[in-house]
């Protein structure tokens, strides 16, 4: 009888009441992959077998435009228009050259400069707007507006190798070095040498491959030591305690509003201000090391890789 009346209360229990179900969304997320070959082109017109996804950028329409490599080290430009990738024209693109080369780093953040491998900051804000460009030692200033405007150098290091640039409308850039991170304020501040500090850390960064200002003009880096953000005022720093899933940083990019994403030699990373989330393997990603990460008006994110291209979408 004992238990025959415990197994009635349970009934009772599980049977619908006055009490209203609630049921709340949540985010599902999925993903899309591009493979040379198999969803990206293959080859150029001149036969060149693509071989690496290097850079990517979301147009102002919402599609992106990925910068490619070939076998032969020539940077290839693809464009989504919603369905299918294909090769843009002019396909084959350097810096300085023409505006239609300029678009070229404007579009995807990296190009060729001086025939080497370059990260561009482009700022077109004004009439005295001008591109930054990043080589190994040193950060070049070219003018967008004035054609007559000679290229120079705004910063050179000599031991150091330049890893990373970004930089922002009201002048503020910051330059990170297999040696440290610097930053100027604005077009008149000094470039200066930086050791972020938190309650918990204190750091000299050290291979600072990472950096990006994100929609409120804070700004995000990853190195050696791991992860942090700068609002202006204060530094907050994140390792392996703190969540950060990896930090062997390439790469970072803003996401909608208070959204981070950082790319690694093994995946990617999305941090929302509380949640770290960690994409690695085919379940994700056409291979592990992302070369550059652009997010959509949507929160959707665009990575690309050593293979391919991979799309995360939440919905």
């Amino acid at each position: 009888m004992t238990v025959f009346r415990l197994l009635f209360s349970l009934l009772l229990v599980a049977q619908p009441g006055d009490e209203p179900i609630i049921r709340t969304s949540f985010a599902q997320e999925a993903r899309t992959v591009y493979f040379f070959g198999d969803g990206l082109p293959l080859r150029t017109q001149d036969g060149e077998q693509l071989v690496e996804a290097r850079a990517i950028a979301i147009r102002a329409n919402g599609l992106p435009v990925a910068a490619t490599v070939t076998e032969l080290t020539n940077l290839v430009l693809l464009e989504f228009d919603g369905k299918r990738w294909s090769l843009a024209t002019p396909f084959i693109d350097h810096v300085t050259k023409t505006p239609q080369h300029d678009e070229v780093a404007s579009r995807s953040g990296q190009t060729y400069f001086d025939n080497k491998g370059a990260v561009v900051a482009q700022r077109r804000f004004d009439a005295k707007g001008y591109t930054l460009i990043a080589t190994e030692r040193a950060v070049w200033e070219k003018r967008v507006a004035d054609p007559n405007f000679e290229t120079k150098a705004l910063f050179e290091v000599n031991d150091e190798t330049i890893r990373a640039l970004a930089a922002i409308e009201s002048g503020a850039v910051a330059i990170g070095t297999s040696d440290g991170l610097y930053l100027r304020s604005d077009d008149d501040a000094p470039f200066e040498k930086v050791f972020p500090t938190d309650q918990r850390y204190s750091w000299s960064p050290r291979n600072v491959a990472a950096l990006a200002y994100d929609t409120q003009e804070r700004l995000w880096f990853g190195c050696d030591q791991g992860a942090g953000v700068f609002d202006g005022e204060s530094w907050t720093l994140f390792t392996g305690e703190e969540g950060l899933p990896y930090r062997h940083f390439t790469c970072v990019a803003p996401g909608e509003y208070g959204v981070i994403w950082f790319g690694t030699e093994r995946g990617a990373i999305r941090f929302d201000g509380n949640r770290w989330a960690y994409y690695a393997s085919l379940r994700w990603l056409p291979a592990d090391y992302v070369y550059d990460i652009a997010v959509g008006p949507a929160g959707d994110a665009w990575i690309a890789t050593k293979e391919g291209i991979s799309h995360i979408t939440r919905q």
